[in-house]
């Protein structure tokens, strides 16, 4: 089952926000009613952010800093964070591509606590390089412009990819498999490896769900998903947002779609078999818009919610009505009111699109919703729309803290500030800065 609400959205001074009738700007009322707020204590001196910045893996870097000061503790390179945010596995290849170096590295204190080195020069390609479990990792082949030029070129093309224990004591496991293969996700007993298959020709988006049986040491001929085929319109054709069940086996992925809409591919990863949850097709071929589509994943895994805040559109699905492998659900729609807004002319240019355009409180009862310069605050349970937080610019990505009292907010706008709000009132607390720009944020140990 899912419920869909349109967000009350509307256009102020030419920008896009979001807010609910009968709401006090910039306050929480439930009912008509003010509520009163609990006293926002700061940070523990152990809770640290952790920032991305740059545009790819070859520019990108990782800044730990104090959640309470902003001061750095340290900075590291790109690479995969563990599901407690306390570990970081990074991978960096010498300049002539002959070897890989493979490393754990303490957060936040940025201590290597373990490397190990492996011929070729490999990559990871985000967070479904490591497995739920925390077990094993994976390593893509890395191809320089000019090898990945001709290989694009080339049909029969082969795609390697390297498997590490995690422990880095033992070989790792070398595949290669002729044909464009990308990693989609690691089960995490660690027997399955789930692969893209793109297919033929290079650019149609035409792609497929493929199975890697680590434990067998070959590629299962069965494809996923009875054979279906989607075309998905990203520049990259991979998916826009991948989130995993806490139990490891469900991955929930996030495409657009510019022919059908946005849908999400969801993936058992235990048995072995997939389906597609299509997502409401509203102004589909506006793609500035359609980047603003999100994913977040109760801690429970029985409910998966969609937000689009420039497009004022939440989903909700019930997971536990997903009885077999068809995809059908059952669902229930509610409309409160939509009233589409303008973008500015920044976030139709791509500089205000979200990283991350939904969150949970740790606590599963609150959603935090991005749309424009705004932050919308809607109740879990009921998706009633409580409050609604104008910011005094464009939001990119926004992290929950532990206690549920503070948001961390990464803008737009090249201040490379990153706003501490009180996630209660949407009160701008502080406002703490970072040498370089970022477009995403998390909460450290």
């Amino acid at each position: 089952m899912f419920r869909l609400i349109f967000l009350f959205a509307f256009s102020i001074l030419g920008f896009m926000a979001c807010a609910p009738l009968g709401v006090t700007v910039g306050s929480q009322v439930q009912d008509g009613q003010s509520n009163p707020v609990a006293t926002i204590r700061p940070p523990t001196s152990s809770e640290v952010l952790i920032l991305w910045n740059g545009d790819g893996q070859e520019t990108q870097s990782i800044a730990v800093i104090d959640a309470a000061t902003g001061g750095l503790r340290t900075r590291l390179p790109y690479g995969v964070l563990n599901r407690d945010q306390s570990l970081l596995y990074a991978a960096t290849s010498t300049g002539d591509g002959t070897a890989t170096t493979v490393r754990v590295l303490d957060i936040p204190s940025g201590k290597v606590l373990r490397s190990a080195t492996l011929e070729g020069s490999f990559e990871l390609t985000g967070e479904t390089a490591l497995s739920p479990d925390e077990r094993l990792l994976v390593l893509s082949r890395q191809f320089s412009l000019a090898d990945r030029g001709e290989y694009e070129r080339t049909p029969a093309g082969e795609s390697t990819f390297a498997v590490l224990e995690t422990s880095l004591d033992q070989e790792p496991r070398i595949i290669s498999l002729p044909g464009s293969f990308e990693v989609d996700a690691l089960y995490a007993r660690g027997d399955s490896l789930y692969l893209i298959e793109h297919l033929q020709p290079a650019d149609s988006g035409n792609y497929q769900v493929r199975v890697y049986d680590l434990d067998k040491g070959k590629l299962l001929p069965e494809v996923l998903g009875d054979g279906l085929k989607q075309v998905v319109s990203t520049m990259s054709g991979t998916s826009l947002q991948q989130v995993i069940s806490s139990d490891g086996r469900w991955a929930y992925s996030l495409y657009l779609n510019q022919e059908h809409g946005p849908f999400i591919h969801a993936l058992n990863m235990a048995e072995r078999w997939s389906y597609c949850i299509f997502l409401p097709d509203v102004e589909k071929d506006d793609l500035s818009r359609q980047l603003f589509w999100s994913i977040a994943l109760s801690s429970d895994g029985q409910r998966l919610y969609a937000a689009n805040g420039a497009l004022g559109i939440l989903r909700e699905y019930d997971l536990a009505e997903v009885l077999n492998s068809t995809g059908s659900l059952q669902w229930i729609d509610r409309l409160i009111q939509e009233e589409t807004g303008q973008l500015t002319e920044q976030t139709a240019n791509g500089q205000g699109i979200p990283h991350n355009g939904i969150s949970l409180s740790p606590d599963d009862r609150f959603l935090y919703i991005l749309g424009g310069r705004g932050i919308c605050l809607v109740e879990a349970e009921t998706l009633q729309l409580m409050g609604y937080f104008p910011m005094d610019r464009e939001v990119r990505d926004i992290a929950v803290s532990r206690d549920g009292n503070l948001l961390y907010a990464t803008t737009s706008d090249t201040s490379r500030d990153i706003l501490v709000v009180d996630a209660n009132t949407g009160k701008i607390i502080r406002t703490l800065r970072e040498e370089k720009m970022h477009h995403s944020v998390r909460l450290g140990n």
